[in-house]
């Protein structure tokens, strides 16, 4: 195989500290325990959904070290679905949707960049600006 070209792509400017978003793979939030390497993962329906995707998000900010707030952070699923999707060799519970995202807007531009949730590298997280 050989890489002939790359293409860049700008990516969408974002004026407004409240998004409507359309997921284009599916959002994953999940609460890990070290303690005993088990995964919990959340569905849209689930009243904790969105605080563990703040919590994952936290985590995130902390693993690539920057400093951002996220105490305005919220999503809200507006027609959120759940599905199960095949993550390194496991099916797991994801969700996929409209969903409502609320932030500042440096925190809003860097999960528009990498995505939303975990399992990102997996391509999970991705969306697009809808409203």
């Amino acid at each position: 195989m050989k890489l002939l070209s790359v293409k860049t792509r700008k990516l969408q400017t974002i004026k407004e500290t409240e998004l409507i978003v359309k997921m284009q793979s599916s959002l994953i939030a999940r609460k890990h325990n070290s303690d005993d390497n088990t995964d919990v993962y959340y569905t849209c329906d689930e009243p904790e959904f969105s605080d563990i995707v703040k919590e994952n998000l936290k985590i995130f900010l902390q693993r690539i070290n920057i400093e951002c707030d996220t105490s305005d952070f919220s999503i809200v699923p507006l027609k959120g679905k759940k599905v199960v999707t095949r993550t390194m060799g496991q099916f797991v519970d994801g969700n996929i949707g409209i969903y409502k995202i609320t932030g500042n807007l440096r925190l809003l531009e860097i999960l528009y960049a990498a995505g939303v949730g975990t399992r990102r590298s997996a391509g999970h997280g991705k969306f697009e600006i809808i409203f």
